[in-house]
């Protein structure tokens, strides 16, 4: 099941890029994108999340394609909204 969610974002589309793409090579997961479209895989525990995002604007929208049965969207969302779209 895919979620779909949009986050406002303060600063820079730029800006806010560096800081997903920093934390998820950080988890040696896989980021492909510039300011305004990629894609991201990230893995947890023993399952793999991954997605897409666009930018517009200062919107953050999030296509999650892949994610473990047991993280809900809202988790997912959360997450997003307090860690990376600060």
């Amino acid at each position: 099941m895919a979620c779909l969610f949009t986050i406002d974002f303060q600063g820079s589309a730029d800006a806010l890029t560096g800081t997903i793409r920093q934390r998820i090579m950080a988890t040696n997961g896989q980021f492909t994108g510039d300011a305004s479209a990629g894609h991201f895989s990230v893995h947890v525990l023993a399952a793999t999340i991954e997605g897409a995002y666009t930018i517009d604007g200062n919107n953050l929208n999030i296509n999650i394609s892949k994610k473990p049965f047991f993280v809900s969207c809202n988790a997912l969302k959360d997450y997003v909204a307090q860690n990376l779209a600060k």
